[in-house]
């Protein structure tokens, strides 16, 4: 037994270096252009029921600065049963200064919503991100910046979750801990993840995104995409300076919900690398909950399993605090021994229902892990 226990914590220091070798510094030189730029930049948003964000999301747009022409807003309502539909109209006679057109999904779904969409944007840039997200005002120059400092078509960046309960806190350092992943990956040229809420494509582009999309998945429109690129035709900021903000999950229900819809797409991956860590990653989960439930069971708790725990924790804590500074977030001596705890048990719980045809409510909707109704 003690081998399995020294070949986990050996499994999870290569993960954890495997991740600390791709995922970029703290500072990094700044891609922003103090010129005026020429080219045309969409918007594209696809939203359901998001009636109390629309106004903090399509200000923060219209806000943008660096471009000689408008920015345009593409918004496709998904069919809201809020009132969302009425907001949009305010906000196109509100924001006189921002180009807005508005659809409705003739299908169901974001994928869908974009497909109709997206071919009929004609602008040099299009950016993608989510009705309940916030850009600052330099965010899409910056982007464009990135993409032609790095001459490639697309440009990947990071999400963040802000509040400052107890609990937006724990999903801030779960997020953090998945920005990292994902750049990680990116960084190695396996995109394993992707934030489809800070995401630029250039024009050229809509076609390939388009033959990209897994249409029987409800999710992973970013992810797919991202995985038919060659590591020459993107680049990526992990940085805060090329942050999407957004308000995390109310509730464990709605993280809950906001992660089965994440994990839906996991069976389609197929790269030896992404089995290798996923398998990986559920190989010390499994042992860690074997290791907790006998610890705090009340067996054998001065020993071998209680050790075991503490590296573990450890080669987390350690590692979390220098990859998240570069995101002005320290995480706490509680928060981490909690995220410790339950995040092995978390990853084998959302590993088993993401094989499993189980229906989940999301914006109002129901969702298998194929299906969208």
């Amino acid at each position: 037994m003690i081998f399995l226990l020294l070949l986990a914590l050996a499994v999870w220091a290569a993960v954890f270096i495997y991740i600390d070798h791709f995922i970029s510094a703290p500072h990094m030189g700044d891609f922003y252009d103090d010129s005026i730029f020429q080219d045309s930049v969409a918007v594209l948003v696809v939203g359901r029921n998001e009636a109390l964000n629309l106004k903090h999301c399509f200000s923060a747009i219209s806000n943008s600065k660096g471009f000689a022409r408008p920015v345009q807003l593409h918004y496709v309502d998904d069919h809201s049963t809020d009132s969302s539909v009425q907001v949009i109209r305010e906000l196109q006679v509100e924001l006189p200064q921002l180009e807005i057109s508005f659809y409705t999904n003739e299908g169901k779904g974001k994928k869908k919503a974009i497909a109709q969409v997206l071919s009929k944007i004609e602008a040099d840039w299009i950016f993608f991100t989510d009705a309940d997200c916030e850009i600052n005002q330099f965010h899409l120059k910056r982007m464009i910046s990135i993409a032609k400092a790095h001459d490639v078509a697309t440009v990947f960046g990071p999400v963040s979750f802000i509040g400052k309960s107890f609990f937006s806190r724990l999903m801030q350092y779960e997020n953090l801990n998945t920005q990292c992943v994902t750049e990680a990956f990116l960084g190695r040229g396996k995109p394993l993840m992707a934030n489809a809420a800070n995401m630029l494509i250039s024009n050229e582009m809509k076609d390939r995104y388009l033959q990209s999309q897994r249409f029987e998945f409800p999710s992973g429109d970013d992810v797919f995409y991202a995985q038919s690129l060659s590591t020459n035709e993107y680049s990526w900021r992990y940085q805060t300076d090329a942050m999407v903000k957004t308000t995390g999950p109310e509730s464990i229900q709605a993280f809950f919900h906001q992660r089965l819809r994440w994990v839906s797409k996991m069976t389609a991956y197929r790269s030896i690398e992404h089995v290798a860590f996923s398998f990986s990653v559920g190989f010390v989960s499994l042992v860690s909950s074997f290791v907790f439930i006998r610890v705090f069971g009340g067996q054998s708790f001065l020993n071998t399993w209680f050790l075991f725990l503490i590296v573990k924790w450890l080669i987390e804590f350690n590692s979390h605090r220098v990859w998240f500074r570069k995101y002005n977030f320290n995480p706490r001596f509680v928060e981490s021994l909690i995220m410790a705890v339950f995040y092995p048990f978390y990853i084998l719980l959302f590993g088993v229902l993401a094989l499993l045809p189980i229906k989940y409510r999301w914006k109002g909707r129901s969702l298998t892990a194929k299906t969208v109704s």
